[in-house]
């Protein structure tokens, strides 16, 4: 009969931990899963760790390094963990997984240094930036890696994991941040090729006491026994991914919100968005994820969509028929069109030139609300952090001025993209998914041929030759100040307007068909309207006499008086 210890050293040595080398997580479109070919670990990369830079606030406020540790955990990672934390010094920069997992044991000890050096953890995705194609510059990035030098490099957002040994190496953190979006996947430990040669005995031994050295370290750890229990429930061969409200339970992460930085992302559609989780108190606390982006549509047109997590809409199945707002430096915007996806409730919006002028001021705000997503003692509303907002703003607007021109937006009409997140999972549903979207810019039954949607090939902005008429109320009146800033957005759009209409008065107008509608509109001379009017709008369209200029939203004539 084997010794206790000696058991130790066999379970130690041939219980495996990892999701992607065994099993693909297709249930659950969250983490990538592997082709069904793949049923070793043997192509997966070992795990590397090397110490990264980026810009300012690349890893957090104040964090520009952050320790890499990525790919599979393999025999000899701690030590490799360890060397590397030597050459570091004092240093104490935070560490970023992003790893299917791996070995028990060595994520275990990987685990235990990270607490021995008073580390910060959490999961991202690492991209170096030189370490290229060319042979020359990947084997000086190597080196560098190797040298402990900071290697230049930024996240990649697009992918993220950090699943079964990743886990518990991950809990060795003094802080442990799981970032928006991000769901750790776990299982039980597993058996690897050294245990088959071991009777049935030794291995349900082995077994017992790998999981006895789970329990003592999540205990020395200060995590929940719960995330034990909750792996050992899911057989090796099968998985599962942890909801934020389990990663709270379990102590893993506490925050009652957390929010990622904003990103422009170019490819395969450009947009910007910032994700974010926050608790929630109704019944019971729970937490609510979810994402605010911002996307291109055509004739430079900027949406605005709010994304929640199906698992959490549907416990919100009464909260989902009241209205859902952004508000935007003080303006609310309201989320008029719904849709799904596999894995989110989509509300959207398109926003005017107004709200537009707002975003590109130096102290944009942006606040989420009627959304459920706060405590009552909150107010039941969100401010986000707008650090980052701007730059990534600004790359948007510059794309969606130069796609607004070409037939590939004038698509997006009825044929709405899919962006990938790092969860790769579908931001946007494709366009069979559901009903064709309309520009608000044009009447559906009003809508341009895109051969006649300029009238040169140099011009920019896809406008019509005709105007489209909307009938709305007026809402608001807008200032001199506030009328410039929404032309200098205008411009921003590589479109100029026809002069003889910059000088008139603006007003807001909100589409008596959807609320959730509104847009600037020019008041002609001779023309006089009051707060509550009933008018007839001309969608903007070209002005004929003067090369690639326009003529803004007019009101056309007025129907009602307001009484």
């Amino acid at each position: 009969m084997l010794m206790p210890s000696r058991l130790i050293s066999i379970a130690l040595a041939v219980l495996t931990f990892s999701i992607a080398g065994r099993v693909a997580f297709s249930a659950q479109s969250t983490l990538p899963a592997t082709s069904s070919a793949a049923t070793g670990l043997e192509a997966i990369p070992p795990i590397e760790f090397y110490l990264a830079k980026g810009e300012a606030n690349a890893c957090g406020p104040s964090c520009s390094q952050w320790i890499v540790a990525e790919g599979l955990i393999n025999a000899g990672a701690a030590q490799r963990f360890r060397r590397l934390v030597t050459k570091l010094g004092h240093e104490r920069p935070p560490v970023f997984f992003h790893s299917p997992g791996g070995l028990l044991s060595e994520g275990i000890e990987i685990g235990r240094i990270i607490r021995e050096q008073k580390l910060v953890t959490s999961v991202g995705h690492t991209a170096p930036i030189a370490c290229t194609a060319d042979k020359g510059a990947s084997k000086s990035c190597e080196a560098q890696k190797q040298s402990g030098q900071a290697v230049e490099s930024a996240f990649d957002p697009r992918i993220s994991m950090c699943n079964s040994a990743c886990v518990y190496a991950l809990a060795g953190g003094v802080v442990r941040l799981v970032p928006p979006d991000v769901r750790l996947g776990v299982h039980d430990v597993g058996l690897g090729p050294a245990a088959e040669s071991r009777s049935k005995v030794v291995i349900a031994e082995a077994k017992r006491i790998a999981h006895e050295h789970i329990e003592d370290y999540l205990h020395d750890m200060g995590i929940d026994q719960g995330l034990y229990r909750a792996a050992a429930a899911i057989p090796f061969e099968s998985g599962r991914f942890l909801d934020r409200d389990e990663v709270v339970r379990f102590g893993i992460d506490k925050r009652e919100f957390g929010e990622s930085p904003w990103r422009f992302v170019e490819t395969p559609e450009p947009y910007v968005d910032h994700r974010f989780f926050a608790r929630t108190d109704n019944d019971q606390t729970r937490y609510i994820e979810g994402f605010v982006a911002l996307r291109c549509g055509s004739f430079g047109e900027t949406r605005l969509v709010l994304g929640r997590r199906q698992s959490a809409a549907a416990a919100l199945a009464d909260a989902t028929l009241r209205p859902i707002s952004v508000t935007v430096s003080g303006q609310r915007v309201d989320l008029g069109s719904r849709y799904s996806s596999a894995d989110y409730d989509l509300r959207s919006s398109s926003l005017g030139l107004a709200t537009l002028a707002l975003l590109t001021g130096n102290e944009v705000a942006m606040q989420l609300s009627g959304t459920d997503l706060a405590r009552e003692d909150d107010g039941n509303a969100v401010s986000l952090d707008m650090h980052g907002f701007s730059g990534a703003f600004a790359k948007l607007q510059n794309t969606c001025g130069g796609a607004a021109g070409d037939a590939k937006s004038a698509a997006l009409l009825t044929t709405l993209p899919t962006i990938t997140m790092p969860s790769r999972t579908s931001l946007f549903p494709p366009a069979a998914s559901v009903a064709p979207e309309v520009h608000p810019d044009i009447a559906p039954s009003a809508e341009p041929a895109i051969a006649q949607s300029a009238p040169s090939g140099v011009c920019s902005g896809n406008i019509p030759l005709q105007p489209a008429h909307v009938t709305g109320s007026v809402v608001a009146f807008f200032s001199d100040e506030e009328a410039q800033r929404i032309q200098r957005v205008e411009a921003s759009l590589g479109v100029k307007m026809s002069a003889a209409y910059a000088s008139l008065p603006r007003v807001k107008v909100v589409r008596s068909d959807d609320n959730s509608w509104s847009t600037m509109a020019a008041i002609p001379e001779n023309m006089s309207v009051k707060l509550g009017d009933l008018v007839e709008l001309n969608s903007r369209y070209w002005d004929q006499s003067i090369p690639c200029a326009y003529i803004p939203w007019t009101i056309n004539r007025l129907i009602d008086h307001a009484q």
